[in-house]
């Protein structure tokens, strides 16, 4: 009987192809540049989502009292600034001062809107889904 062989040490490589000294290509550095920066998130959050816009309020402003008790008013701005340019948003206010501004604002009225932008998706009656933009309103404040 053949004496055994020695089994081969956690040091001693098994492979018997020879290794290249040429590096691999995914161990090169990538060159610095903004596109090859690593994210510490994929999708990184946007911060500083503000927008101020004036303009003149079309129509009287809507407002409602949900079931919870919270007023909410909204309001169409027309900010176009030549005539025959179309740009109007849709602005929702929430919190104190909507029942005073609500009875004090009508149509025609100029304003100066502060808040963020919220993008919102609503089905049309054809029922096709319609990409909007609202304005969440901060404040809300009429030229005199």
């Amino acid at each position: 009987m053949p004496p055994p062989r020695p089994r081969p040490s956690s040091s001693v490589p098994t492979r018997s192809r020879p290794t290249s000294t040429r590096p691999r290509p995914w161990s090169r550095p990538l060159p610095e540049s903004p596109r090859n920066r690593r994210r510490s998130h994929p999708n990184p959050r946007v911060a500083g989502n503000r927008i101020e816009l004036w303009g003149r309020v079309v129509g009287d402003p809507e407002v409602r009292v949900t079931p919870r008790g919270t007023v909410v008013m909204r309001l169409i701005v027309d900010c176009a600034s030549r005539p025959g340019e179309k740009l109007a948003f849709s602005v929702v206010m929430t919190g104190d001062g909507v029942r005073r501004l609500g009875g004090e604002l009508r149509a025609r009225d100029e304003v100066t809107v502060t808040g963020s932008l919220r993008a919102v998706v609503r089905r049309t009656p054809s029922g096709l889904a319609e990409n909007l933009f609202e304005v969440i309103a901060e404040a809300i404040e009429p030229k005199k």
